[in-house]
């Protein structure tokens, strides 16, 4: 048995982390170049990702909140769609937030005593777990928030190690950012402060500073609080309906399974130490000849987990391998639907343009789109390539935007019940398919309708398209005026 590299700071009486020796600080620069420059050799591989899409219409409306997520991944698209939208500009904070991340990471590990081998299996851990390759190939919710979580979990162990009273200020304006990502931070906020009570650096919460530092998140998160009180805390509702229609399907042992095969079966070992290390005062000592077989696992495994989680290969051969390897367990689909969700928006635009124009001109003048999804009303409204109609829907927050209220004696929809629209117009008829292959299944193969003769308002069906899931709207029973 080896030595331990050395144990935490503050068990040392020491406020002096280890210092920099320039191979590891090499080592760390360059593990961090590779995860850059993998993102950016994909980054146009595949297309837009509805999901993005949604985020530019998001920053399109400006505001302290939104159905289905905070507001920070909405202000970040408005501002890649102020420089261009293209998808590089779009994608490159996720990379920045990707790398971010295993930067501080390696801070961390260096601020709890850890030297360079373990910094480097930290970074491997991160560099191959499919997870985080998926995360960063796109602008997405998880990957800003795991890096504001990092960086405040940095922050917190520094002050705790250092006695740096400022640091507890920039850790709570981190965990402030991190919940403005996702509201899901805030289980991470309750983490750390259980974390501190069960501890003996409860003490530090004896003084002002832990606390300022929770001010200034505090602070950060009023305004999102203030949108979701004047909005009927419709983010609340969101999370009631994830739970019942997909997560309460899926089972803890499936969740757990997932999450072995998502950070990679590899770092198991890691976990395991990681924890044992928790509760043990002087370290935690490992054989090298163990530690080396580890990081050549890692390493081994990481082009070939890569190829099958970036967009690299072509997508049918992306699921053909995975169907192969994993398809006893688990569907393909489930496995590559974010890939899949950067295929298909093209021909919704093309097809809904193709029906719009098959409209008289007075039929277009009171033409209206109304979709069934978020990311399809998003696709027609940021890749339309003419003067056809603004989409809108009743999904997430685009039910908070409203419908256009000057159109709708014509509707071109799809993504609903050919039954809900009957109950508001009288005539509803199959113009066009939409057929895409390689996108999700439930964006292919949809029928598009023309309604005409409505028995209502856009005001009176808008209610009826509600829908804060995933799940398609039930034709309710509506009293209807001929």
């Amino acid at each position: 048995m080896e030595r331990p590299e050395r144990a935490p700071a503050k068990y040392l009486d020491s406020t002096v982390p280890p210092r920099w020796d320039r191979t590891t600080l090499v080592l760390v620069l360059a593990l961090c170049a590779v995860k850059a420059l993998v993102h950016l050799a994909v980054v146009h591989r595949y297309g837009y990702h509805g999901a993005e899409l949604y985020f530019l219409e998001c920053g399109r409306h400006l505001a302290w909140g939104y159905v289905d997520h905070p507001p920070l991944i909405p202000w970040i698209a408005r501002l890649a769609d102020e420089l261009g939208g293209s998808l590089a500009v779009l994608r490159l904070p996720a990379i920045a937030a990707g790398v971010g991340t295993m930067i501080f990471t390696a801070l961390l590990v260096r601020e709890w005593g850890g030297g360079r081998a373990a910094q480097l299996l930290a970074l491997l851990c991160l560099l191959v777990a499919p997870a985080h390759l998926r995360l960063a190939a796109m602008l997405d919710i998880p990957v800003v928030e795991i890096f504001f979580c990092t960086v405040s979990a940095y922050l917190v162990a520094r002050a705790l190690a250092r006695g740096e009273r400022w640091t507890w200020i920039l850790a709570g304006g981190t965990l402030g950012l991190a919940i403005l990502a996702k509201h899901s931070s805030l289980l991470w906020a309750g983490a750390l402060a259980i974390g501190l009570l069960a501890t003996p650096d409860r003490r530090a919460l004896a003084g002002r500073w832990p606390w300022l530092g929770g001010f200034v998140a505090l602070l950060l998160v009023l305004p999102n609080l203030a949108w979701q009180a004047q909005n009927e805390l419709a983010t609340l509702e969101f999370m009631r309906t994830l739970r019942l229609e997909i997560l309460a399907g899926q089972g803890r042992g499936l969740f757990v399974a997932g999450q072995l095969l998502y950070f990679h079966p590899f770092a198991l070992p890691v976990w395991l130490a990681g924890l044992v290390y928790a509760f043990r005062r002087a370290g935690l000592a490992t054989r090298a000849a163990t530690r080396r077989a580890l990081v050549a696992s890692l390493a081994a495994t990481g082009a070939a987990i890569g190829l099958l989680t970036l967009p690299v290969l072509p997508l049918r051969t992306i699921d053909a391998t995975l169907g192969a390897l994993l398809g006893w367990a688990v569907p393909p689909m489930a496995l590559t639907h974010d890939l899949h969700g950067m295929f298909g928006w093209e021909e919704h635009v093309a097809t809904v343009e193709r029906v719009y124009r098959s409209l008289s001109t007075g039929e277009r003048e009171q033409a209206t789109v109304l979709t069934g999804d978020y990311s399809q009303a998003a696709a027609l409204n940021i890749l339309r390539h003419e003067a056809s109609p603004r989409a809108v829907s009743g999904n997430m927050t685009y039910y908070l935007w409203g419908p256009d209220a000057d159109r709708g004696n014509v509707m071109i929809a799809y993504g609903l019940p050919r039954a809900l629209l009957e109950l508001h117009y009288r005539s509803c008829t199959e113009s066009a398919r939409i057929d895409a292959p390689l996108a999700r299944p439930w964006d292919t193969d949809l029928p598009v309708y023309v309604c005409r003769e409505p028995r209502g308002t856009m005001a009176a069906l808008w209610p009826h398209v509600r829908r804060f899931g995933h799940t398609l709207p039930l034709p309710p029973r509506v009293e209807t005026r001929d």
